[in-house]
Parts: structure tokens; C-alpha cells; sequence
């Protein structure tokens, strides 16, 4: 099964973002991103806020700072020139960013420098996601289902096989839900669980048949699932999800459920969209509330129980998106711009 897309975007994204193959880093060897004057209107993927600082990453390597609510952007050096899916930072000075040919880089002076950490070029493909439950211990997420766990502070990663990675799909997210529910979404609608902070891992019922592309946690133990078309479910208690055997699991005989009360007995909601975009980034509007972005400058949020387009203006394939208190900082194809909003 190859790698289709990416947490936030994919490899679709990838070649909406402008990418190629051909651009692409195949060396064995890591090498460092180029230094260019022009790096903010590189392809980027990730946006991620830290002590009062905006961190972006994306194609070539490139990991762009800002420290002005995304108004002005420094660029940082880069230990790899391979494309960079998502960054993670547990506090001001400990960071992690993941990317293609299984990079994992990590800084501890807040981003000033970045070293290589885990990168595994002979297996080329990519980690698309991470999360550190502290600072000692962490999970990575890629293509066809590789999973990575570090108890070390990333000193050393492992592979780990629970069964659900028996089907071999892409896991394109990973995250903490505020009651300590680990939650892993990707392709086919996979959506798997731990309440034991990784010890042990079930797969979940799920109602969609193609991919979510990202996720974003609301109230205790809530979260949106969105992705490929514009579609938008929530869950708003993943703890109560009906759980599946990943081996008797069927790709091929997978249906994506809309029926308002079969959806309601199983947990989960389904957000009719007029759009039809795909979305890859998202952040809070506070409480229980979204703001989603995706292909073609997609902006929505949800309103009552739809899903509505939000007018910016943007035409450009967005990666990502962080609400200020001037507006909102995207990123996508071209690079990070700032267009104005009002909750």
C-alpha cells in the first residue's frame, strides 16, 4: 500500500503544495536546508504555537519562526532538506519536528538549533505525526502504519507492531485528549484509542470509509475528525466508541454513515458541508467550536449542526491555521500569510 497523503495534507497536498518527485531529498544522506532569503513563501505544511512564538515547517526542510503573531518570519537552520510534516514543542525550549524518509529532529534551546534525532532513509517514507505524553515519553505515526515509541526523551525510537497496524494504512494523527485518551486517525476512517497512555491500543468503530486528515480535540474527551471531500464528524466521547477487531477489518466492504440516529448511537455526529474541499488543518474557536481550512482556500467553521464557509478571500491550498488576536496566521501553498477574522 504506498503513501497517499499526509496528516494535514497528504501527498496529495504534496503535489497541490507544488512539490515533485523530482525535488524530492533521495540521498542516504541528511542534508542541511538551504538558507534562502524567500523561505517564507516556501510550501508549508504545520503551523504550531509556543510562549508566544509561531513555528512553521514544511517543504525543503525549511522551519520558519515568528515572534510577532505571524507578522514578520525568521528562517532556522535545518539539518535535513526533506519535506517537514508537523512540529511539537512540550515546553519553550523542548521541540520536535517529523517529516520524510522518517526524520524525527529535535531542539532544546526553544528552536534555536535542530539535530536529527531518528531518521530511517532506507524505509524513505514519512512520519506524519507525533506526541510526547512528557518529556521522556512519546509516540511517531507514519506511512503504512508505522508507529514509533521512545521512553528516553527520543534518545532511542522504536517500532511497534500493535494489531491494528496489521492493515498496514497511513496514520496521519495523533493527540492527548484533556482525559488523557490517546486518539490516532488516518486513512480508510482508521480511528484507534489507548486509556492507558499507550500500553495497550484498541481500534475503534468508525463511520467514514475514506480518510481523516486531521483532528481537533474539544471539552473532556471530545474531538472533530475531518478530511478527505470536506467532511466534518465529531465524537464527543472517544472512552464510549464501540471497539473492532483490526483483524477481522474489511477496507473493501467499509460505508461512511450520515444517518443522524445511527451516528447518535454510536457517539458520533455527522456536519453537513456545502464545501467539498478537502481540509487539513484546524484550530479551536473556543469551547466546542472549530475553524477548519483545507484545498482552495477552504475556511469553515461549524454553526449549529452545519458546517459554513468563513469569507477570507484566500484561494491558495491551506496546510494549517492559527487564530490571533489579529486575525488568522495560514499556511499553505507559498508560504504563511495573516488575513483578518472575527470570532
Amino acid at each position: 500500500m504506498t503513501a497517499r497523503f499526509w496528516p494535514r495534507a497528504g501527498l496529495a497536498l504534496l503535489a497541490l503544495l507544488g512539490s515533485s518527485v523530482a525535488g524530492a531529498d533521495t540521498s542516504l544522506e541528511a542534508r542541511p536546508a538551504p538558507l534562502r532569503a524567500y523561505s517564507v513563501n516556501a510550501n508549508l505544511i504545520d503551523l504550531q504555537r509556543v510562549d508566544g512564538a509561531i513555528f512553521a515547517v514544511g517543504d525543503w526542510g525549511t522551519i520558519l519562526k515568528s515572534t510577532d503573531a505571524g507578522r514578520t518570519w525568521q528562517q532556522l537552520p535545518s539539518p535535513v532538506s526533506a519535506m517537514l510534516n508537523r512540529a511539537l514543542f512540550i515546553s519553550p525550549s523542548r521541540g520536535w519536528i517529523v517529516g520524510h524518509d522518517a526524520n524525527i529532529l529535535t531542539t532544546r534551546d526553544g528552536g534555536t538549533t535542530w539535530t536529527v534525532q531518528y531518521r530511517d532513509p532506507d524505509w524513505g517514507k514519512p512520519l506524519y505525526d507525533i506526541l510526547m505524553l512528557d518529556d521522556q515519553r512519546g509516540f511517531a505515526v507514519g506511512a503504512n502504519s508505522r508507529m514509533l515509541r521512545t521512553a528516553d526523551s527520543g534518545g532511542t525510537w522504536e517500532i511497534i507492531e500493535p494489531d491494528f497496524t496489521f492493515n498496514g494504512v497511513n496514520l496521519y494523527g495523533i493527540a492527548q485528549l484533556a482525559d488523557g485518551t490517546l486518539l490516532i486517525h488516518g486513512e480508510k476512517g482508521m480511528l484507534v484509542r489507548s486509556t492507558d497512555e499507550g500500553e495497550s491500543w484498541e481500534q475503534l468503530w468508525s463511520p467514514y470509509a475514506a480518510s481523516y486528515f486531521g483532528m481537533q480535540p474539544f471539552g473532556d474527551s471530545g474531538a472533530y475528525l475531518y478530511g478527505l471531500r470536506g467532511t466534518v464528524y465529531a465524537v464527543g466521547d472517544v472512552k464510549s466508541v464501540a471497539t473492532q477487531d483490526p483483524m477481522e477489518w474489511d477496507e473493501f466492504s467499509l460505508v461512511s454513515v450520515e444517518d443522524e440516529a445511527e451516528l447518535a448511537a454510536q457517539g458520533f455526529r455527522y456536519y453537513p458541508n456545502p464545501l467539498k474541499e478537502s481540509l487539513f488543518g484546524s484550530d479551536s474557536l473556543g469551547g466546542n467550536d472549530v475553524l477548519i481550512v483545507g484545498v482552495n482556500g477552504a475556511v469553515v467553521r461549524n454553526e449549529g449542526g452545519r458546517i459554513e464557509p468563513v469569507t477570507t478571500g484566500l484561494e491558495m491550498t491551506l496546510g494549517d491555521v492559527l487564530i490571533t488576536d489579529g486575525g488568522l496566521v495560514v499556511a499553505g501553498i507559498g508560504g504563511v500569510t495573516r488575513v483578518p477574522f472575527r470570532k
